[in-house]
């Protein structure tokens, strides 16, 4: 099976170097600052915790949160956040455990769709120990189904005497080797064309591309050779790929960078749909998305008559006009296309569930809106 790849341009514009490592928290009112009727804000309790605002025992800050639990089951805080898989996310936080039959611990469990995944859990601090004790998972790696995190602050056994937490940190590699800025592949030509951009490249060697006929999996290996990288560049390079595919069904597409160290990791997934029966409008204009509603991602369908054929521009909104990410700004001649947008935003973080806007323009201005809807 010949599979071929393109680089098809460079030398756009400069970019600044970037830190491989954010350590923007991830969490909301980390440090417990801010309740509402006797609970931490963003956090959720489970059943059986209770907790309390503690002001004279803080590690930073005003207050801290004392734990205790009611019964024999394991139980505490947690707060969700969203992640990408295949990037390393790290969780922090400081205990107090006077108690010498009580455990506590920071635990990470992954969910997919609200599916829960499995569990990664971190040894607890020292028991009976009247010092703040840091807590570590580090750089744990997020599953390839995964798109949230549960972290989890709990507390095991007896509580004799309350525990106490403060200043918890979740942060994420949000800015790898490669920072990629478009990733999308269609169906033409009797297979699937996949074009990504990388706006910089860091010891990069090069890219593999993996397909899967399967929502979770498992991915097999497109490409039989390193399709090769940029090594270090700052500035915008474009690369297509060109996989011979004749199936019917839904395939996920993954984009997978290889360093020269030989390490490697997930860039993105996305999902390529089968043609639907649709009669393409003769006019520029959405012609439909879906699924809608969807869940993590949907495919928008459009079309650009004779008189549009330039550039065009995708957009999507939010329910108050705001932009929330640029999926398309390029050259469309006349015909029908389409786009995958993966639910995230220009960040690249998932965005909430509501209701969303497509918006296609071309030099004309508006041309046609889309109502879309994302849910849980």
């Amino acid at each position: 099976m010949n599979r071929t790849f393109l680089i098809l341009a460079a030398s756009l514009i400069c970019f600044t170097s970037h830190h491989l490592l954010s350590q923007t928290n991830l969490l909301d009112n980390p440090g417990f600052e801010t309740w509402s009727a006797g609970a931490p804000e963003h956090w959720e309790r489970e059943s059986g915790c209770a907790a309390a605002q503690e002001t004279a025992i803080v590690y930073n800050g005003g207050s801290s949160v004392r734990l205790e639990k009611t019964g024999t089951s394991n139980r505490g805080l947690y707060q969700d956040v969203p992640v990408g898989p295949g990037i390393p996310v790290s969780f922090h936080a400081r205990i107090l455990n006077s108690s010498a039959n009580a455990t506590v611990r920071l635990t990470l469990a992954w969910y997919s769709g609200g599916t829960y995944l499995y569990q990664y859990s971190q040894s607890a601090a020292s028991a009976g120990q009247d010092v703040w004790q840091r807590l570590e998972i580090n750089e744990v790696t997020v599953p390839e189904t995964a798109d949230m995190a549960r972290c989890r602050i709990r507390v095991y056994g007896e509580v004799d005497l309350p525990c106490y937490a403060d200043d918890a940190h979740v942060f994420s590699e949000s800015s790898l080797a490669v920072e990629l800025s478009d990733f999308n592949a269609v169906v033409a030509d009797g297979g699937i064309r996949i074009r990504w951009r990388t706006e910089s490249e860091t010891g990069t060697a090069g890219f593999h591309i993996f397909m899967s006929g399967h929502r979770n999996g498992p991915f097999e290996q497109a490409n039989t050779a390193l399709i090769p990288g940029q090594g270090n560049r700052s500035f915008g390079t474009v690369y297509e790929y060109f996989v011979p595919h004749c199936g019917s069904d839904t395939v996920r597409i993954q984009l997978r960078e290889v360093t020269i160290m030989g390490e490697w990791r997930i860039l993105e997934t996305v999902s390529v749909f089968p043609e639907p029966d649709i009669t393409v409008p003769g006019r520029t204009g959405l012609v439909l998305n879906f699924p809608n509603p969807f869940n993590p991602e949907t495919v928008i369908l459009y079309a650009v008559c004779e008189a549009d054929a330039g550039i065009i521009d995708i957009d999507v909104l939010n329910s108050l006009g705001q932009r929330v990410v640029s999926l398309m700004h390029r050259h469309r001649n006349p015909g029908s296309y389409r786009v995958t947008w993966n639910g995230k935003d220009h960040d690249r973080r998932s965005v909430p569930a509501g209701i969303y806007y497509c918006r296609i323009r071309s030099a004309e201005g508006v041309m046609d809106v889309r109502r879309m809807v994302k849910v849980q």
